[in-house]
């Protein structure tokens, strides 16, 4: 009977012993998740900014593609009234 007392009590301290350990095991792993949700924070907000960055470069680009394309159109209307101007003098 003092055997069987003995091996309970054994078998509660083993019992504690995991118990503590899951316990500190369980407290780690919900800091390692605190941390990677603080991660992944910090990642959506890089890739929201590098979104914003993208279709800001996209914007400025239709811009200057625009603004190139007047240019060439101006140029061209210019050369063409140039040409039309010295079509309609008299030739000396």
């Amino acid at each position: 009977m003092l055997k069987q007392i003995l091996e309970l009590m054994k078998q509660i301290f083993l019992m504690n012993q995991d118990l503590q350990h899951n316990k500190e095991t369980i407290k780690s792993l919900q800091q390692e998740i605190k941390d990677m949700r603080g991660e992944m924070r910090d990642l959506n907000d890089t890739v929201r900014q590098l979104a914003f960055e993208i279709y800001r470069a996209r914007e400025h680009d239709d811009h200057e593609r625009e603004k190139l394309e007047l240019r060439l159109e101006n140029k061209w209307l210019r050369e063409n009234r140039s040409l039309l101007e010295n079509k309609n003098q008299p030739a000396e």
